[in-house]
């Protein structure tokens, strides 16, 4: 009985270390789409992305969504132009790692078009948006949220750039 008990633990162990992992993004992940940010907030959702221990490519990219939110919150140009350069230093480094990953994507898309383009900081939304579209099929709704994923086809759709088969292929993608 003791090691059937002792294998049992070990293999509760090992899923509850994955799935803190996946439960840390998907904690990051809800409280950037879902929540409304203040200087303070903003300041604090920076320092908990810090302070967790995993260090993947995505969780970078939030990383990087972060450091683009403190930019909001600065009223000193060279601040915010600083909070912006760093922020597209840990995108870039995080799409450099995981090129395919469509959320990775979309979060550099995403504050690359809400970017002034006059900076020269959005260099990648061609790029990026069409890596979105190349993969849209693979996108996990399930993993990442129905609504989410919603909320990132339906600005890819507004966002504009995109051609109306792309826009088809799009809706197409849209949770029923």
């Amino acid at each position: 009985m003791k090691p059937t008990f002792i294998i049992l633990f070990v293999f509760t162990l090992a899923y509850a270390a994955g799935a803190q992992g996946n439960t840390e993004v998907a904690a990051i992940r809800n409280e950037l789409f879902y929540d409304k940010f203040d200087k303070d907030k903003s300041k604090s959702f920076y320092k908990k992305i810090n302070e967790l221990k995993e260090r993947s490519p995505l969780m970078e990219a939030y990383k990087g969504a972060a450091q683009a939110l403190l930019a909001n919150f600065e009223w000193n140009p060279l601040e915010k132009i600083g909070h912006i350069r760093s922020s597209s230093k840990t995108l870039e480094e995080a799409v450099r790692k995981d090129m395919k990953n469509i959320e990775i994507r979309f979060l550099r898309f995403y504050i690359q078009n809400q970017i002034p383009k006059y900076l020269g900081l959005s260099n990648n939304i061609h790029e990026d948006r069409q890596a979105i579209m190349d993969n849209i099929l693979a996108f996990n709704a399930k993993e990442l949220g129905y609504d989410i994923t919603d909320y990132i086809i339906n600005y890819m759709i507004t966002s504009g750039g995109c051609s109306e088969e792309e826009v088809t292929l799009l809706k197409a993608a849209l949770t029923p």
